[in-house]
């Protein structure tokens, strides 16, 4: 409530008063700039998580490619690429043996095969890194006062 007296010496016989109140009608139209920035508030949380969660899934899905798409390298090696290698290094060495090649072929095919080792090693780690990093995500969730 507020209010408001004039007296205008010109005037004696004229007095003014004022006074208003402030009636809670239509309420639905006011804003409350502490309500207002308490529901932004909200809206930005909602949305910073929203992005997190999309983040977290691309990240996994990544991860999962990774791993899978390494695994099949890792097969091809196993299944393929070694055992020719080894066939290589069995032909150099019969060649060799036969007198028809050479010594240093055979420790080129030895070396190709170390080579195709260390490829297949170094798949294995990455598979093994992508897998390590979609177990975190799976983890269960440790609750304080619960015991496993």
């Amino acid at each position: 409530m507020e209010g408001y007296v004039a007296y205008r010496p010109g005037f004696s016989d004229f007095v003014g008063i004022q006074v208003s109140v402030g009636l809670p009608y239509f309420t639905k139209n006011r804003q409350d700039p502490e309500l207002a920035a308490a529901f932004e508030r909200s809206r930005a949380s909602k949305d910073r998580k929203r992005d997190l969660l999309r983040e977290l899934h691309a990240r996994v899905s990544q991860d999962y490619l990774d791993w899978h798409h390494y695994r099949e390298r890792v097969g091809e090696f196993d299944s393929t690429i070694i055992p020719n290698a080894t066939r290589r290094i069995e032909e150099a060495r019969g060649t060799y043996q036969a007198g028809r090649g050479s010594f240093d072929a055979v420790l080129l095919a030895r070396r190709s095969l170390l080579d195709i080792q260390l490829q297949r090693l170094g798949l294995a780690v990455e598979a093994a890194r992508a897998q390590v990093r979609l177990q975190y995500f799976a983890a269960p969730i440790d609750r304080p006062g619960e015991t496993p």
